[in-house]
C-alpha cells in the first residue's frame, strides 16, 4: 500500500485513540467528582488524619490509574486491532491490511514489534515512515522489524456496465 493512504489511516487511528484517552479520562475524573467530590486535576496532600488520607489516596491512585490507562491504550489498540482482524479502524476506512510475510495470522507480540517499530521510525528522523516511498515491497522499518507488509484490502471488481459500453464501440 502507498505512503499516503497509510499516513491517512494512521491519522486516523491516532484520532481515535486519542478519543479513547479522552474517554476513560472523562469517566475516571467525572465519576470521582460525582460520587466523592474529588477534583482529581488537584488532589489533597496526603495528610494523616481527618479522612484526608483516604480521599487523598483514592485522587492518586485515579491519577495514576489514568497515567497507566493513557500509556496503555495505543499499544492494546494497534495490538488487538492487528491481531484480531488484521486491521485498524483507520485502515479498515482506507481499505488496507497488516499482514506476516510467512502468510500466517498477525500474533499479539508481533503487532507489539510493529507497535515499537513506530517509534524506531519517528526517533530515525522519520525516514522509518518515509522509507516506504522507495522500499520495493513499500515497507517501513515497523514493518521491517515486524516482518510484515501493508497490502489494499478491498476486492478487485469489474465494471460490468463500462465493459458492455466498450464491447458495444468495438463491434
Amino acid at each position: 500500500a502507498g505512503f499516503v493512504s497509510r499516513a491517512i489511516a494512521f491519522v486516523l487511528d491516532i484520532l481515535i485513540v486519542i478519543a479513547i484517552i479522552a474517554v476513560i479520562n472523562g469517566a475516571i475524573a467525572l465519576t470521582l467528582d460525582f460520587f466523592l467530590g474529588l477534583d482529581v486535576a488537584s488532589c489533597p496532600p496526603l495528610n494523616f488524619g481527618n479522612g484526608v488520607l483516604q480521599s487523598g489516596l483514592i485522587c492518586h491512585a485515579a491519577n495514576l490509574t489514568r497515567l497507566v490507562l493513557t500509556f496503555v491504550a495505543a499499544p492494546v489498540y494497534f495490538g488487538l486491532f492487528w491481531t484480531l482482524g488484521g486491521q485498524t479502524l483507520g485502515q479498515y476506512v482506507m481499505g488496507l491490511r497488516v499482514v506476516r510475510l510467512d502468510g500466517k495470522r498477525m500474533t499479539f507480540w508481533r503487532s507489539l514489534v510493529r507497535w515499537m517499530g513506530y517509534f524506531v521510525s519517528f526517533f530515525a528522523l522519520g525516514i522509518g515512515y518515509l522509507w516506504v516511498l522507495w522500499d520495493d515491497r513499500r515497507q517501513g522499518f515497523m514493518d521491517k522489524l515486524a516482518k510484515t507488509v501493508v497490502v489494499y484490502s478491498w476486492e478487485a471488481k469489474q465494471n460490468e456496465f463500462l465493459l458492455d459500453r466498450i464491447r458495444q464501440k468495438l463491434r
